[in-house]
């Protein structure tokens, strides 16, 4: 199997995937370089067989690719491009796609154009429903489960209502502004009116000026900490460090199932979550957090008891998710 991706970066959500999955096989992943800082052909990509490109090259060897390919292209598809579309149609190999937008019917007309189509994985059952309503065969659309990053365990962390940490881990300048579009600027505002609560963030970029001075604006700065992580550990300690882990932004977001909602939940870690998010509905179903029906400030207050459910809810529902499982899914209809 070749994978394909639209960019890859090392810390983006979806190139972790390709990563868990490409390295069940030891195979090749070819990318175009778009922004996140990509560099086009580095020797440690190239040894870790890993082709990034510009994009001026990237097509015309995409499309090499897929005139040559024997054993299967697996495409991660940010979005729906008629010109990758006519490019992977001339191959002769079966198509495979992974989807993390909720589709539309647009989205099931570019679907149902591609030629080798053999399947399409989309993270949530309301999004393979979509898809079959505009036509896609049920045989075709599998529904997988979002990886976590980490191998889940319970929650360690006592629990004091009057010190409530909480986790931002989707600082994102790539895809709408972090502070406002993102939900940032509610959680700061949140973290202002309640004196029990603390904020974590995790920051992708150095473009922080805004928020330092939001903090300032506030008051806050002893309750709110920028941290820069390092290394898996790090990462995995920040995580475990909080009680919650949040993903607020007011409007739709391209990725459905946020990533650090997923690993926070692998550690049993309860998230925030606003409604404009499909998981929502997983969270209010499963217990596993609190959902905003609309950004209003409210009086954070859980009960130890609330707390504990909610967390081992968490845990629960995060055995599902793991590599390994996440792996088998997909190879079951490679």
């Amino acid at each position: 199997m070749i994978y394909v991706c639209d960019f890859f970066a090392a810390k983006e959500a979806v190139s972790n995937q390709m990563e868990m999955l490409r390295a069940e096989h030891n195979s090749w992943i070819f990318s175009a370089v778009r922004f996140l800082g990509q560099k086009p052909l580095r020797i440690h990509d190239l040894l870790n067989r890993r082709v990034i490109l510009p994009e001026r090259i990237y097509n015309p060897l995409l499309y090499i690719i897929a005139r040559t390919a024997k054993t299967g292209i697996h495409y991660f598809e940010e979005e729906p491009s008629g010109k990758i579309r006519f490019i992977l149609n001339q191959a002769k190999c079966d198509l495979y796609i992974s989807m993390y937008r909720k589709p539309d019917r647009i989205y099931a007309k570019h679907l149902l154009k591609y030629k080798k189509l053999k399947n399409v994985f989309v993270e949530l059952p309301n999004h393979r429903d979509i898809l079959l309503d505009f036509g896609v065969p049920g045989r075709v659309v599998k529904v997988y489960r979002t990886p976590s990053l980490f191998i889940p365990e319970e929650n360690g962390k006592p629990y004091d209502p009057q010190n409530i940490k909480i986790l931002y881990a989707s600082w994102n300048n790539a895809e709408g502004d972090p502070l406002e579009e993102r939900g940032i600027n509610y959680l700061l505002d949140l973290v202002s009116s309640n004196k029990n609560l603390s904020l974590i963030v995790l920051p992708r970029d150095r473009k922080t000026s805004e928020f330092n001075k939001k903090v300032e604006a506030l008051g806050i700065s002893k309750r709110v900490d920028m941290k820069w992580i390092k290394s898996m550990e790090d990462l995995k300690n920040s995580f475990k460090e909080c009680d919650f882990v949040a993903f607020t932004p007011k409007k739709k977001i391209s990725k459905d199932v946020p990533n650090s909602i997923i690993d926070g939940l692998s550690l049993g870690k309860p998230c925030i979550i606003s409604n404009v998010v499909d998981f929502n509905e997983t969270v209010a179903k499963k217990q596993i957090g609190i959902v905003l029906p609309k950004h209003k400030i409210f009086s954070f207050k859980i009960s130890i008891n609330k707390y504990r459910i909610m967390s081992r809810n968490a845990f629960l529902y995060s055995l599902h998710n793991t590599k390994d499982n996440y792996t088998k899914i997909i190879d079951n209809y490679a």
